[in-house]
Parts: C-alpha cells; sequence; structure tokens
C-alpha cells in the first residue's frame, strides 16, 4: 500500500515541470505576503486611525510580531495552495494543510509563552469554526496565481506591469477587509472612552480617583494629567476580556485587566484589577 502510495505521489508530481510549480508557488508566497502584511498593518492602525482624540498608540513591536507570525503562515500556505495542479486541489487541499499547520502553530505557541490550556482548546475550536473562511482564503490566493500567470503572458511590457500592478492592489484591498472588520466594538469602545476620561480630568478632578484601586498602582497619582498612550490587547487568561496598558511621557506603565464580555452601556468604568508594568498580574 505504501508503495502504491509513493508511485501515485510519484506520477503526480511528474504531470508538471519544477519550473511550472514553482511558478505558480512563488506567486501565491507574494500574494500571501501581500495578504498578511495589509490584514496586520490595518489590524493593528484601525482602531487609532478610527478613534481620534482617544490617545490610542501604535505597539511596533506587537505590529512586527504580529505581521511575522501571520507571513509565517501566509507565505508557505500560498506557496502550498500554487503547488497543486489543478485550480479545486489548490483550494481544498491546500486550505485543509492550512488548517492543520494552524492548529500545530496554536499548540507550539502556548509552550513557548505559556498561554492558559483553557484559551488554547478555544482557539482550536475557533480555528475549526473557521474552515470555511480558510478555504475562502485558499480560494482568493489560488485565484491570484492563475490571474498572475496569465498577466505575465501579456506582449506589451507596460500592459503587463499594469496588469500585475492591479492584482497586487485587489490582494492588498482584500487584505484589508479582515482588518477593517476588527475594528473594536461598541463596548471596548466605551471602555477606552471612560479610561481617558479619568485620566485627562484627575488632576483638576480628585473625585475621579475612586475609579482606580490604587493598591495595584499606587505611583500612578504623581503622573494624573501628563500625556499618555493607550495599547489595548485581548488578555492572555480570558476570553472576551482586554490587558489595556497606559504608557505615561515620562515612562511611567501601568496595565488593567478590563473584561468586556456581557458588559452593558458603558458611561463611568472603575478600574479595579491593575499592576505597574505592562503585564497584568492577578490573584
Amino acid at each position: 500500500m505504501f508503495k502504491r502510495l509513493t508511485h501515485n505521489i510519484s506520477v503526480y508530481i511528474q504531470q508538471e515541470t519544477a519550473s511550472v510549480r514553482w511558478e505558480r508557488m512563488l506567486a501565491g508566497a507574494f500574494y500571501g505576503f501581500i495578504a498578511a502584511t495589509a490584514y496586520a498593518l490595518t489590524i493593528s492602525t484601525i482602531n487609532a486611525i478610527t478613534l481620534p482624540g482617544q490617545h490610542l498608540g501604535v505597539d511596533g513591536s506587537r505590529l512586527l510580531l504580529y505581521w511575522g507570525g501571520l507571513s509565517v503562515i501566509m507565505v508557505p500556505g500560498g506557496m502550498i495552495v500554487g503547488w497543486f495542479t489543478e485550480d479545486y486541489e489548490g483550494i481544498t487541499l491546500g486550505g485543509m494543510i492550512i488548517i492543520v499547520i494552524l492548529m500545530i502553530t496554536i499548540l507550539i505557541v502556548p509552550i513557548i509563552t505559556r498561554k492558559n490550556p483553557v484559551l488554547v482548546a478555544q482557539s482550536m475550536i475557533a480555528i475549526l469554526t473557521l474552515i470555511g473562511a480558510i478555504i475562502l482564503i485558499a480560494c482568493g490566493l489560488r485565484l491570484a496565481i492563475s490571474r498572475h500567470i496569465q498577466f505575465k503572458q501579456a506582449e506589451i511590457p507596460k500592459r503587463r506591469t499594469e496588469l500585475l500592478g492591479g492584482l497586487a492592489a485587489v490582494v492588498l484591498f482584500a487584505g484589508m477587509i479582515p482588518g477593517v472588520l476588527a475594528r473594536y466594538d461598541h463596548s471596548t469602545v466605551e471602555v477606552i472612552r471612560s479610561l481617558n476620561s479619568a485620566l485627562s480630568n484627575v488632576a483638576t478632578d480628585p473625585s475621579l480617583e475612586s475609579r482606580f484601586l490604587t493598591a495595584g498602582i499606587p505611583a500612578r497619582k504623581a503622573h494624573g494629567g501628563k500625556g499618555y498612550r493607550i495599547y489595548p490587547r485581548p488578555s492572555s487568561s480570558s476570553v472576551g476580556a482586554y490587558d489595556i496598558t497606559v504608557r505615561f511621557q515620562d515612562g511611567f506603565t501601568f496595565t488593567c485587566f478590563v473584561s468586556t464580555e456581557n458588559l452593558q452601556e458603558v458611561v463611568y468604568f472603575d478600574f479595579t484589577s491593575c499592576t505597574e508594568g505592562s503585564t497584568i498580574f492577578l490573584p
């Protein structure tokens, strides 16, 4: 049986020359990289752009880490989708291989980051529920690869450049769409506004001190009224929650744990789970 399987694989590989497959694989890697870059940049900046005046900052190190992680998935994913001879094979089999890669990644990352095992299990379930979306991504990559091969055959160099440039722009725009849809929901926005209100006015309104539990951040009082940036990120300890880091211009930093799950209309939010530094430590 094993011998027959290897024979069938060998026959399949010989259906095309290596150069033909490699051309598709390089195109898949290129468009996978463009899509990953567009998504990473959009999801990391969309809230800062669309919520002006809320002191939201863009964490460059997290952006680079996120962009690198997506590229590690999308570049090989594009190559896998491009390797198969037929379009339907690249979409279905390539998509399933991408899903397997994602699940392996989810299993490996917690070993490095010591992430909560419960969140890992929930992430695995989330991947399974997104099978349709991942197959759709594989379909988009395969379509881009096919158009790339077609446009490269244009006889006029200028026309060829225009077609390939337009295709890259379409992939870039498509990669931005899910990033735009990942904008903070209403509850999260209201929490950020409540935090801004307290930080901006606490120097002139001492009653706002009651909205912070100062036992966790005793040094915060000395920084009231000074310039700052806010860096929210999904919590690594709970689903439906954020770790919100506030970084002042003089370097002082504190982080608050905020759950936005089932949160009703926010007018004044009390930040009771806070610690100094960029990492949250809760009992």
